[in-house]
């Protein structure tokens, strides 16, 4: 993800780490969860894999 002007605005002015993640998010980034999720759907990794690196709750049941 890219650094849009809105989260460069905001950080400079010392936004709350929250409303920067609320911002993020609008803005398209992807949590590592949700990332993973999508490579799982794509065929690049499978449920397996992605427990293991990153220790997740993540589950296939």
């Amino acid at each position: 993800m890219s650094m849009t002007p809105a989260l460069r605005s905001m950080i400079y002015n010392n936004a709350p780490s929250e409303e920067l993640t609320n911002q993020a998010m609008k803005d398209g980034m992807r949590t590592l969860v949700q990332d993973a999720i999508v490579k799982v759907i794509d065929g690049q990794a499978d449920i397996a894999q992605i427990q293991i690196l990153s220790g997740s709750g993540i589950s296939d049941e």
